[in-house]
């Protein structure tokens, strides 16, 4: 099973449908779809792999079916990182650090992600750490691990679990650290706490550690307010004279296959009657297209003005990796709020602190 989801995290992205180019031949690339698909067969097959000799057969069989020397290196870095297979992992480590510095992320089967992949190079050090019984060490490199990628916690803790003993700590020392805004004691006392016994404190130390990364992100964060944005029923429209004379904008991000936030959509008038008096304009704001926008404007029959983002500009900035989000933007761009709708205590806040009232 952890193979499985561990396999299914670092291909996700890899897996993502892309838009054929214009100067693509539909025949071509259906090809080298094939072509692709064969080598990921071989690579990575659902037969559990024996030992190195047949591992190495594998890897022989995917070259003479034209693998590149970066989709080989990935398969080596899958089976260390996930399976602890290999003689020496620093080597491995360095070879993967080597290949990311000019990194072919449209040809990965499993690292389409550069970040993911620094990641996955300090997994492989803690396991070279381990192997020499150096526990320290692979604390450390484990840290870095996570501080990069906070969704390998599953695969550290299993590594963990096979190789150490459990011990307990206690995160005082964090929450002291996030209030005081201290870098560097956040990261000493983030990976003093990794090292929970139960799921649920790690997943509180990440939590914690996520949270203050993203409010750090966007403390200086401030939007460009002339982008033009499609709107529904009307011309297209800048976040920047929607705010004319206004407080703030609340964007709510949205798309109709998010069962989430097709729960929430039917409160969103409600916001708009409480706060565009209070002189903020809420926004339906949706991340898919101009007919999934109309469809969300019918379905609920909105007024408010309902948006189609352009080519994920402000998604990016922001770093909405999931939906529902909602976004407190001030009049002058500046990010007052970034997260779930749910956290209606720090969006109370946020509001507050533009003069506003829920």
């Amino acid at each position: 099973m952890l193979k499985k989801t561990i396999f299914a995290f670092l291909s996700l992205a890899a897996l993502t449908c892309q838009p054929l180019r214009a100067d693509e031949a539909a025949p071509t690339v259906e090809k080298a779809a094939e072509k692709a698909a064969s080598i990921r067969e071989i690579l990575y097959p659902d037969a559990p792999v024996a030992d190195e000799k047949d591992f190495a057969a594998i890897l022989q069989k995917a070259r003479g079916q034209g693998a590149t020397g970066q989709q080989l290196l990935e398969a080596e870095a899958f089976r260390g990182v996930v399976h602890g297979f290999g003689s020496d992992f620093s080597a491995l480590a360095a070879r993967l650090e080597k290949a990311l510095e000019n990194w072919d992320a449209a040809a990965a089967f499993t690292l389409p992600d550069k970040n993911v992949g620094a990641a996955l190079v300090y997994v492989l050090r803690g396991r070279a750490a381990l192997a020499k019984n150096d526990e320290a060490g692979f604390r450390v490199e484990a840290g870095r691990a996570l501080w990069l990628e906070p969704k390998l916690s599953e695969l550290i803790a299993k590594i963990r679990r096979d190789a150490l003993d459990a011990k307990t700590d206690n995160d005082a020392a964090l929450d002291k650290a996030i209030a005081a805004g201290d870098e560097a004691a956040i990261r000493k006392a983030f990976e003093a706490t990794l090292w929970q016994e139960t799921t649920l404190a790690r997943a509180s130390t990440l939590g914690k550690v996520a949270s203050w990364r993203e409010t750090k992100k966007t403390a200086n964060l401030v939007l460009p307010l002339d982008v033009k944005f499609e709107r529904v029923g009307g011309e297209p429209v800048s976040l920047g004279e929607l705010l004319k004379d206004k407080k703030g904008a609340l964007l709510d991000f949205h798309a109709s296959w998010c069962g989430p936030c097709i729960q929430l959509l039917p409160d969103l008038p409600k916001k708009a009657e409480a706060l565009n008096p209070q002189g903020i304009v809420v926004l339906a704001f949706n991340v898919q297209n101009a007919a999934d926008a109309k469809v969300i404007q019918e379905r609920f029959k909105f007024t408010l003005p309902v948006l189609v983002e352009k080519d994920g500009i402000y998604s990016r900035a922001l770093g909405v990796d999931s939906i529902p989000r909602y976004v407190l933007v001030g009049a002058d761009g500046k990010i007052y709020f970034n997260g779930h709708p749910g956290e209606a205590g720090k969006l109370d806040a946020a509001l507050a602190a533009l003069g506003v009232k829920k």
